[in-house]
């Protein structure tokens, strides 16, 4: 996967916008791996795909979704959506999220 996270952007940023840039990486990051866009092997890759998409929706996911300033419901409406999607065009939105940051 290519760098998804502007790290000269980052260290312009106040200390609580750090901390926001990176909790909204978290729940990007867990949104990727519940829908399968990991570089694992297949023996690894179904556990942890189950024990990601186990976290969309949790306690401590709607903890990080506060800390990130964030709506949790987005996040699973969003992951709803696209684990309908085709693993390609789930690569490429999750691509487009990252630059929206």
């Amino acid at each position: 996967m290519a760098v998804m996270y502007d790290l000269k952007e980052l260290v312009n940023q106040t200390p609580l916008n750090r901390l926001i840039y990176l909790y909204r990486a978290i729940l990007h990051r867990a949104l990727c791996d519940s829908l399968g866009i990991l570089g694992l092997k297949e023996k690894v890759k179904k556990n942890f795909i189950k024990k990601s998409q186990e976290y969309i929706g949790s306690k401590d996911f709607y903890e990080i979704c506060f800390l990130a300033r964030t709506n949790p419901n987005d996040i699973i409406k969003l992951y709803e959506k696209l684990k309908k999607e085709k693993i390609e065009t789930r690569k490429s939105i999750a691509k487009r999220l990252s630059s929206d940051r």
